[in-house]
């Protein structure tokens, strides 16, 4: 599910705590699927979802050689995805 630009473990990571003005994604999901993804969750449940925000899966800054996790963090302010997926969380709020 994550993104092959950003790829560096297979999974993705964003903040259980977003808030508006403040949402952040480190290594971005895919969005191979016609800008969709399998979220595979620990108790084996599974759901697809359609990224709203091209942000959220084509970061452009992190296309080139030799770019990958060492750049996979960006500030996406009040991303709708960063907002669903912290909704999806199992982090306390």
């Amino acid at each position: 599910m994550e993104n092959p630009y950003s790829i560096n473990d297979g999974s993705i990571v964003i903040s259980a705590a977003a808030t508006p003005g403040n949402t952040f994604i480190i290594d971005f999901p895919a969005g191979n699927h016609n800008g969709a993804a399998g979220i595979s969750f620990a108790d084996g449940h599974v759901i697809i979802h359609k990224w709203l925000d091209p942000r959220t899966f084509s970061p452009s800054f992190l296309i080139g050689p030799g770019m990958g996790s060492a750049m996979s963090t960006l500030q996406t302010p009040d991303d709708p995805d960063c907002f669903y997926l912290a909704s999806i969380t199992s982090a306390p709020r």
